[in-house]
């Protein structure tokens, strides 16, 4: 998923067919009657959400005068998802140096003096989970990625706010814009 945006609304799920298809259960075992589940062992489902009107728009190519419409969607030619892809991606460039720094064996303290705490918040597109699970694999299991996880809130509120005049925090898993 990339985060960069206030809300998910770029937001790309791949998964592999064949295991969402071996889980046991009701709407599995009525398909398994039409289908056979080992005809979708090496393929990969891709979902790609486009939930406003703007992203709709622009990836499917409709201009502002005509009406968004499901037979309108359906009909238009080209390779949307190879497109949304490619705009996904094009964002989330890590500059050579950072590679290069991210690479090292080195710890997150370290890093983020050589660094900076910003540049490794902006290379886990600005998202809490990616940051958390970075710190992970930076630790190896020395210590608790929490540790470090009040530092890089602190800073990604900051960030956030001097991006979209606001801090998103959650509670009681529903977004509150302060």
């Amino acid at each position: 998923m990339y985060s960069e945006a206030p809300s998910n609304g770029h937001r790309l799920n791949i998964y592999s067919k064949y295991d969402e298809l071996c889980l046991n259960n009701d709407t599995n075992r009525k398909l398994w009657k039409y289908i056979n589940k080992e005809d979708f062992q090496n393929s990969l489902r891709f979902e790609a959400s486009f939930d406003n009107p703007e992203i709709i728009r622009k990836y499917f190519n409709i201009n502002q005068k005509e009406d968004i419409m499901l037979t309108t969607i359906l009909n238009k030619a080209g390779n949307i998802l190879y497109n949304y892809c490619c705009n996904m991606i094009s964002n989330l460039k890590i500059p050579k140096k950072t590679a290069e720094l991210l690479e090292q064996d080195i710890s997150p303290n370290e890093l983020a003096k050589r660094l900076g705490m910003r540049e490794i918040i902006h290379t886990c597109g600005y998202n809490r989970s990616n940051i958390k699970c970075f710190l992970k694999s930076k630790l190896k299991g020395k210590k608790n990625p929490s540790y470090y996880m009040k530092e890089y809130d602190d800073e990604l509120n900051s960030m956030k706010f001097e991006k979209f005049g606001g801090v998103i925090k959650r509670k009681n898993n529903r977004r509150i814009k302060k």
